[in-house]
């Protein structure tokens, strides 16, 4: 996805692997094919993420998977791609993302 169809959006989030206890990671941005987010332990790419995310109008659920990642302070920075999301969760995911795209432009104007 080119960066450019990306939006800036920073809140925490939980992420959910392997069986592991639920961690607190926080996105760094998001779009309509993935989510750049810092997780507080290290992730390799190839692993596979279930995120909760909280956003506007509700929490999304969604299912992505690591691309690439890198050491950032106490975490790990990672690009994620998504694999998988319910039908709600989309259209929450897109609600919230031309809502930003908008406030976006309108800053940038």
């Amino acid at each position: 996805m080119a960066r450019r169809d990306r939006c800036s959006i920073r809140t925490p989030l939980l992420i959910q692997r392997d069986h592991r206890p639920p961690q607190v990671g926080v996105t760094l941005d998001l779009s309509h094919g993935g989510v750049g987010l810092v997780s507080p332990t290290p992730v390799e790419p190839g692993e596979i993420l279930d995120l909760d995310l909280p956003l506007g109008e509700g929490t999304v659920h969604m299912v992505v998977e690591v691309v690439w990642s890198t050491p950032r302070g106490q975490g790990q920075r990672c690009g994620a791609r998504l694999r998988a999301i319910g039908v709600r969760d989309s259209l929450l995911l897109k609600r919230e993302l031309a809502q930003v795209a908008a406030e976006e432009l309108r800053a940038a104007s």
